[in-house]
């Protein structure tokens, strides 16, 4: 499903399901083998942390150096739905705001920068397009990795049975504890986006117990993108909760907010 790749000790992780196409270069990384100091301890790539921007640039050197992936901001994060095509790798004078981010362009990197939330890689083998998703708990309730598939079948002619789809290391469901009224937000939202997938096995998207409520993330971005057309059998997802594994990634959560930040990196060949 996904595996482990390490070299001049910088770790990162690659997708199996997107490799296998032969017509793009990927990676989502971990915190390890950067120079940054604690906390952000030492791969961090988010240039809007506390750190040194110079740590941040030399942490973003160290990966094209090693992977050959240019790293670079494309977009601000805003924790909403908004979704841009990328036209060209020219850096505009003004990063705009947005969540997900595609493009039909050859060795134009997209790139997105964060610790916790849900990072969802998808690609069109056919029409050749690739999407970066940044799925935090807003843009889930928002159904952000849905509309983004809506985006390419409009921008591009993607159809949505021809994408496979990974999703990224993210807080897991052991982890992320919502209040009541969030997680009744998103029992009520995707009830009446998803009903018959949803209702299901409603323990499988927010659970329970005697801590409080409990989200899945994975599980929600994937009924969104089941119901965008998806084939079940082409999305992955690694099911690894950042928090659990602070060790090897960035947690906003469990580091009380004071942390680096993974990329998750695309661009087709």
């Amino acid at each position: 499903m996904y595996k482990f790749i390490e070299k001049n000790n910088i770790k990162i992780l690659k997708f199996d399901i997107i490799e296998s196409f032969g017509i793009t270069k990927h990676y989502y990384s971990s915190r390890k083998g950067g120079i940054s100091p604690s906390p952000f301890d030492s791969l961090n790539l988010g240039l809007h942390t506390t750190d040194k921007s110079e740590n941040v640039i030399t942490n973003r050197k160290l990966l094209e150096e090693t992977f050959y992936i240019p790293v670079r901001d494309v977009i601000k994060l805003e924790h909403g739905d908004r979704i841009i095509p990328i036209y060209d790798d020219k850096i505009p004078n003004e990063i705009p705001f947005a969540d997900a981010i595609m493009t039909n362009k050859k060795n134009v990197p997209l790139s997105i920068f964060y610790a916790d939330c849900t990072g969802i890689f998808i690609l069109d083998p056919v029409k050749k397009v690739i999407a970066l998703v940044h799925a935090g708990w807003r843009g889930t309730l928002k159904t952000i990795a849905l509309k983004t598939i809506k985006a390419m079948e409009k921008e591009y002619g993607t159809n949505p049975k021809n994408c496979v789809s990974a999703i990224c290391p993210s807080i897991g469901p052991c982890c992320f504890e919502v209040s009541e009224e969030t997680a009744n937000l998103f029992l009520n939202s995707f009830n009446s986006y998803y009903p018959e997938i949803f209702l299901k096995d409603l323990s499988l998207c927010i659970s329970k117990n005697n801590k409080g409520y409990f989200v899945n993330l994975w599980n929600l971005n994937k009924i969104q993108l089941l119901c965008a057309g998806l084939q079940n059998k082409n999305i992955v997802s690694s099911e690894i909760c950042t928090s659990c594994h602070n060790d090897l990634f960035f947690s906003y959560r469990k580091e009380n907010r004071v942390t680096g930040r993974m990329g998750a990196i695309f661009m087709l060949k």
